[in-house]
């Protein structure tokens, strides 16, 4: 049996050979279009191949297409490299970018960019959808106009593209700047309050002193003037929530103090009468 297998081994081998011979002429020729060989290139459908394997047409597998090493997928007249970086990444090389689209061919977005070094994703209408350049924003745009943006100091910006860099009173950077209203079931601001008033050591300022200081300034003591207060951008609502809340505490000791007063007008007023 075994003598037998390689003689039929050795038959499949001739029949081969005698093939490849007929062949040779038709499918080897440079001349003829086809499959052609020049030295070490291979052409499919070309008669000068300028790679190992040059194919003019496509390409179509049941399987895998493999690469051994990190080199991928590179379209010369598109502009498209891809890529293998390493085991966890792959690099995308285009002109433009990257159209998504359903099974359908529907367009859904696009990932791209453009010589301002902007980088994001566009709409099916090819409008940005979240654009960023490096070291400066993160924009986010909807119904074609941009909505929102988060600069390179980590401040957030509604309506507005321009931080305008104001400070808090103890000299920190804002966060968030909203060029519009805000509407909120709470708000809950992190603050002091104006319960030193009450102390003992508080020195009150009388309401001659305080007269005195609105002829003079035209604002109540120890308060911002409307002046500060566009200098400053606006209103620190902590800060000024405390200062209002200081001025009501003032009033009432003053309402106390002239309480008393009134009292004691009421005490001798009483005993003048009973004397007559």
């Amino acid at each position: 049996m075994k003598i037998q297998n390689v003689f039929r081994s050795l038959i499949v081998l001739f029949i081969c050979f005698v093939a490849i011979e007929q062949a040779s002429m038709a499918q080897w020729d440079d001349s003829t279009p086809g499959v052609i060989k020049t030295l070490d290139k291979v052409g499919i459908g070309l008669t000068n191949p300028a790679y190992k394997l040059d194919v003019s047409g496509s390409i179509h597998t049941n399987s895998w297409l493999r690469v051994k090493t990190n080199y991928g997928l590179y379209v010369q007249g598109s502009g498209l490299r891809f890529q293998a970086f390493n085991n966890y990444y792959w690099n995308l090389r285009s002109r433009s970018g990257l159209r998504i689209a359903t099974k359908e061919g529907a367009l859904m977005g696009i990932i791209y960019h453009n010589q301002n070094d902007e980088f994001g994703l566009l709409n099916a209408e090819s409008s940005w959808v979240i654009r960023n350049k490096k070291n400066e924003f993160t924009a986010f745009d909807v119904n074609g106009g941009e909505r929102m943006r988060l600069d390179a100091q980590g401040a957030l910006m509604l309506g507005t593209q321009v931080n305008p860099n104001y400070t808090t009173a103890a000299s920190d950077p804002y966060r968030l700047y909203v060029n519009g209203g805000i509407l909120a079931k709470e708000v809950k601001i992190e603050t002091g309050w104006a319960d030193y008033v009450f102390e003992e050591d508080y020195e009150l300022t009388s309401l001659t002193e305080v007269e005195a200081i609105i002829e003079e300034k035209g604002h109540l003591h120890n308060t911002p003037s409307a002046k500060e207060l566009e200098a400053a951008g606006g209103v620190e609502l902590g800060t000024i929530t405390v200062n209002q809340q200081e001025k009501i505490e003032e009033l009432f000791l003053h309402l106390i103090e002239l309480n008393k007063k009134v009292e004691r007008l009421e005490e001798e007023n009483a005993q003048l009468k009973s004397q007559k």
